[in-house]
């Protein structure tokens, strides 16, 4: 991100915050809902992006083309359901949020359709009830949810990822222009009902949505992780309770919340094997890059056991990021990284049942030995 669209995210994500904070005074107006949850799915997609700046190169899979005709197909179907509910309910925003024509979606650049059909995907789950009427059902969901991914899978990383910059500065330009109009055309024409009856709320609402011009100075929050003999902990859980914000360490224990919102929060961190802890009362001031280093102690406070890796593959070999791997009657979980590998620290010895699942594929159940000290590899196909 430049440093205005950083400025601009961190007013974005405070006035989520406040959204999600006060349900109880907007929930019951319909139009009102509608439009929150597609400004929380633009903010959903901005985020992704961001991520998937990071991912590495993997090469390419024959089927593209096939998956490509398969997911259009199907992206075609879930926006013109909600064309049909955008249209009974005079919901015009809603309407030309999904409003793709087929010769378009097909000249449409590798990584611009998948996050096209993550964005139909993302309104569908939101409107999931009101589909059901017009035959656009759970199974039709599930459906397209399995294409995207495939699609995903089937796509050279440098598109996949949006590794190129120039790509991903233009996509994200493109996104933040789109949710600015979304709240200057509709949200904050629609906050104005709020004004006299509940004037707290209006008013928290507007200097939320002022972007304050902070030059480099970022508001963020960040640190490194370790256990007690000062290893780095990898895929450490940390959550921005009231913040709906959530990250994980990298492979050296460092994370960093990219941007943060200014306020008073209390930072849970967990993972498998390990005492989660929860910092009270974490206090990070607007333009402030707030550094929070935590120490994880073992659970039991035992020995540090053994160590579990692999990769998570599909049939045609291609990594399974985001896949869950869990320890069947323990706390041990973990999720894989976008190149499908994985890691587990101080599992102690005994035999396990390692669940393996993801979205769009069979769950698979793996018995497994760890021995008193020592590493296990166990490489897992869906």
């Amino acid at each position: 991100m430049t440093t205005r669209q950083e400025n601009r995210m961190s007013s974005l994500l405070a006035v989520r915050k406040q959204l999600n904070e006060n349900i109880s005074i907007w929930g019951g107006v319909v139009t009102f809902a509608m439009v929150v949850s597609l400004f929380i799915a633009k903010i959903v997609l901005i985020q992704q992006t961001e991520m998937k700046q990071k991912r590495s190169t993997k090469g390419i899979t024959g089927g593209k083309k096939t998956k490509q005709n398969e997911l259009i197909e199907k992206m075609i179907e879930g926006a013109s359901a909600i064309q049909s509910f955008a249209s009974d309910t005079k919901n015009e925003d809603l309407y030309e949020l999904v409003n793709y024509g087929e010769g378009e979606l097909e000249n449409m650049a590798d990584s611009l359709l998948k996050d096209r059909g993550q964005l139909i995907l993302d309104t569908v789950n939101a409107h999931a009830a009101d589909l059901v009427g017009e035959g656009f059902d759970g199974a039709d969901i599930l459906e397209l949810q399995t294409l995207v991914n495939d699609y995903e899978a089937a796509l050279p990383a440098p598109k996949n990822a949006i590794s190129n910059k120039k790509t991903a500065t233009s996509f994200l330009k493109t996104l933040f222009t789109e949710v600015t109009d979304l709240l200057e055309k509709n949200l904050d024409k629609k906050m104005v009902q709020f004004k006299k009856s509940h004037p707290e709320f209006y008013s928290d609402y507007i200097n939320n949505r002022e972007i304050i011009d902070l030059g480099t100075r970022h508001t963020r929050l960040g640190g490194t992780i370790t256990d007690s003999n000062g290893n780095p902990l990898y895929d450490v859980i940390i959550t921005a309770e009231g913040a709906d914000l959530t990250e994980t360490t990298d492979t050296e224990g460092e994370y960093l919340f990219k941007p943060f919102i200014p306020g008073i929060f209390n930072i849970k961190f967990e993972k498998a094997g390990f005492e989660t802890q929860t910092i009270m009362q974490v206090e990070v001031g607007r333009g402030e890059n707030k550094t929070l280093d935590i120490v994880l102690q073992t659970q039991g406070g035992g020995g540090t056991g053994s160590t579990m890796s692999g990769t998570v593959k599909d049939s045609a070999m291609m990594p399974i990021g985001g896949a869950k791997l869990e320890l069947l009657g323990t706390t041990f979980m973990v999720f894989a990284k976008p190149d499908g590998t994985y890691l587990m620290t101080n599992v102690p010895s005994g035999n396990y049942t390692l669940r393996v699942s993801a979205t769009g594929y069979m769950t698979k159940d793996i018995p497994v030995a760890v021995p008193a000290s020592g590493d296990v590899v166990v490489d897992v196909v869906l």
